[in-house]
């Protein structure tokens, strides 16, 4: 596959044609079943992948006016909705009112943070910087003061979350590609891979990774206690692993490729020919695959994490993974139209299903797109970990 062809002509123009808000600025983040654009609120995390996709687009593919007049409407929106002491609301009306402010409260700032950066790196304005600067000053506050607590002000449970720390982990790395505040995004990059490493998520005896790690003084129970997200450890695990090439650092190399190794279970293979988008580690491989829905991005997350992994360390068996990974994932794809609504995988009686959600759904560019972006570098230099740069 030629995957800069296939964003330039069959990604972008969609995203650039159905998303953009011309009435209130910034991009329509809700669909409903038929994928209409529906106007009843935003969610500012996918604003700020939106602006991030956009943003990397100009960078790594060919800078178009369209595309940086997206960009900047996002960004004003972005400016718009940010409350007096710098953060931002989880979810606005159409025209920026805060709705939801407390609910997951790094992500919308850390993704926007994310997209600021990219934003600034394409067009260098200035701006953009002092913005972005600002942005990440307030999650930089926010991260260091909450990273041994719990991250969810709404939900008040005894655990860290894993997908936190991995999200830190990529919008510090991004904010630092960008030359933005790199010594404190540097920081971020150090506590979040130590957060991974040392707070109880991994589990050496089980080879596994939880989604939650108990609070000091504190014991999980229910789900939280055996909860895994496969998607989000091939996530960690390649941002992790680029980090290490970056530092030239082994140790750090060798927890990234130790999180992909823990992702799944061994023999999960032999069970499906896809990942599970959440898995139990108090159940088997069949009881945890047996109902056949599956989403997408654990599948992109894997691909590139098994490349990155063979790319530096040379082990035959990733890249055959990372193949077998991407001919299920594009067999699946290339059975319906709109390879961007995508999300979910099921298979009924041997055969692909096209699954669309009861009511509405959120929904920007990011997993897939990513996905096709990373794989496009390496196709043309080799290595993953170039994206980096």
């Amino acid at each position: 596959m030629n995957y800069k062809e296939f964003l330039k002509n069959d990604i972008l123009p969609v995203w650039a044609d159905i998303s953009q808000d011309f009435t209130n600025g910034g991009v329509f983040t809700g669909f409903d079943r038929e994928h209409t654009p529906k106007g009843d609120g935003k969610n500012l995390m996918c604003q700020g992948r939106s602006l991030w996709f956009f943003s990397m687009a100009c960078i790594h593919l060919k800078p178009q006016k369209e595309y940086l007049d997206i960009c900047r409407s996002i960004f004003c929106f972005l400016k718009k909705c940010t409350m007096e002491n710098g953060k931002l609301p989880f979810s606005v009306t159409c025209d920026g009112k805060p709705v939801t402010v407390t609910k997951r409260t790094f992500y919308a700032e850390m993704y926007c943070a994310m997209g600021c950066a990219q934003y600034y790196k394409a067009t260098k304005a200035s701006d953009v910087k002092e913005y972005s600067e600002k942005l990440f000053d307030f999650v930089y506050g926010q991260y260091l003061s909450q990273q041994s607590t719990c991250q969810d002000e709404e939900e008040h449970r005894n655990s860290k979350c894993f997908g936190v720390h991995m999200t830190a982990l990529m919008m510090a790395q991004a904010v630092r590609n960008a030359g933005i505040r790199c010594e404190k995004a540097d920081e971020i990059a150090n506590l979040a891979i130590a957060q991974m490493m040392e707070s109880g998520f991994v589990n050496d005896a089980m080879k596994c990774v939880y989604e939650h790690a108990p609070l000091p003084g504190c014991k999980l129970i229910g789900h939280d206690a055996v909860s895994s997200c496969p998607g989000h450890i091939y996530e960690a695990a390649w941002f992790v692993m680029c980090e290490g090439e970056l530092k030239n650092d082994d140790n750090i190399r060798l927890f990234g490729k130790k999180l992909l190794d823990y992702a799944m279970p061994c023999g999960f293979e032999k069970i499906t020919e896809f990942i599970p988008t959440c898995f139990d580690t108090d159940k088997s491989v069949e009881e945890n695959t047996a109902s056949g829905n599956f989403g997408a991005f654990p599948q992109q997350e894997a691909i590139i994490a098994f490349r990155l992994a063979y790319n530096i360390f040379g082990d035959y068996k990733y890249l055959k993974m990372s193949e077998r990974l991407e001919k299920s994932l594009h067999s699946y794809y290339e059975r319906f139209d709109g390879i961007i609504w995508c999300g979910a995988i099921r298979k009924e009686n041997g055969e692909y299903a096209d699954i669309k959600p009861d009511r509405g759904h959120y929904n920007s560019p990011f997993h897939l797109e990513r996905y096709l972006l990373l794989l496009n570098i390496l196709q043309k230099k080799g290595n993953i970990s170039a994206y980096m740069n």
